[in-house]
């Protein structure tokens, strides 16, 4: 399995946010979930990866990101410390 894990998006307003990315190599076209997380959430809490690796075993491109302005920041991506962009 392949993991790209903290790919920098350039987002909006100047607040760029990180993304993983978790799918098979096998040069297979796959379909791709995008995974939003809930409110007050980050991409790396709880079961989050084991839910990523499970559709990826199952042939699905699976992308999990931080919201630009979910109190994360790139120094900081599973803590809420930019409490004015939350």
């Amino acid at each position: 399995m392949k993991v790209l894990k903290n790919v920098l998006i350039h987002g909006k307003h100047q607040k760029d946010f990180f993304a993983d990315i978790f799918y098979v190599e096998n040069q297979k076209p796959k379909p791709v979930v995008i995974f939003s997380h809930g409110f007050k959430g980050f991409k790396d809490w709880g079961h989050f990866n084991l839910v990523a690796e499970a559709f990826a075993k199952a042939g699905f491109v699976f992308v999990k990101f931080n919201f630009s302005h979910n109190g994360t920041s790139l120094e900081n991506p599973s803590e809420f410390v930019d409490l004015e962009a939350f």
